[in-house]
């Protein structure tokens, strides 16, 4: 990607740095439901900025968020269905339908 502005005046490469380590644990109430909780914190390096008069200066700028999130996952829902072929020679089919409810919820500053 290319941009051009006259205003503005940086370097071909500005840096940045990004570390996003995150945490999940998988929990399990009977056979049937299951919930997982993830957090993350991450962090973000950018390696020049805008001073106060507008222009471009060497001085980094860091930025902190936190993510949580959580996942229940209900008994999923499944039936078998029979498809007998029209033609006497021709093998049966079986078709499995499956529903698998999903509730999640995520959180992370703005």
């Amino acid at each position: 990607m290319y941009r051009s502005d006259q205003n503005i005046q940086t370097s071909n490469f500005v840096e940045r740095y990004e570390l996003a380590p995150q945490v999940t644990i998988p929990l399990h109430f009977g056979p049937w439901l299951g919930l997982t909780a993830s957090a993350a914190f991450r962090t973000t390096r950018y390696g020049d900025s805008f001073n106060s008069a507008g222009l471009v200066t060497p001085a980094a700028i860091y930025r902190n968020t936190g993510e949580f999130t959580v996942e229940l996952r209900p008994p999923a829902l499944e039936r078998f269905f029979d498809r007998t072929s029209l033609k006497k020679d021709k093998m049966r089919r079986r078709y499995k339908h499956t529903i698998e409810p999903l509730l999640r919820t995520a959180t992370s500053p703005a």
